[in-house]
């Protein structure tokens, strides 16, 4: 009678920078969710190109990506061409780590490397240098 039985809070954070090795702008947004029923944490990180022009805005990017995502739409919808870098789900009461997915390791390397110049450390995988 008017108990919620679930209830969701919704944090987010975003970052701007610019991307040395390319001279594109690059914008990354995390969005964190806590569902008290089950008492996990849903963290998303994301990330978008931003066009080279004045009319880009930051704030306007951060609304249409948080919005879709705090109403329950994919980001596939989002007009900026967001892409997700990583999603984990934690338990709430140990921090134990449920679900991990992250990006392929290419678009990863590829964003590194946008950012900071080719690393050549980066670009083997680790079974190539005997680590897996």
């Amino acid at each position: 009678h008017g108990f919620h039985s679930d209830q969701v809070r919704f944090f987010a954070s975003w970052s701007f920078c610019f991307a040395a090795a390319a001279g594109r702008p690059r914008f990354f947004l995390s969005v964190v969710r806590h569902f008290a029923a089950s008492e996990t944490w849903e963290i998303e990180v994301l990330h978008c190109r931003i066009p080279p022009r004045r009319s880009a805005s930051w704030s306007t990017i951060a609304s249409e990506v948080a919005d879709l995502l705090a109403g329950g739409g994919g980001i596939a919808s989002a007009l900026c061409g967001a892409g997700r870098l990583a999603r984990i789900v934690l338990r709430a009461h140990d921090w134990v780590v449920q679900h991990c997915e992250l990006a392929p390791l290419e678009d990863l390397i590829g964003i590194c490397k946008e950012l900071v110049g080719p690393l050549l450390a980066l670009a083997t995988p680790p079974s190539e240098k005997g680590f897996g």
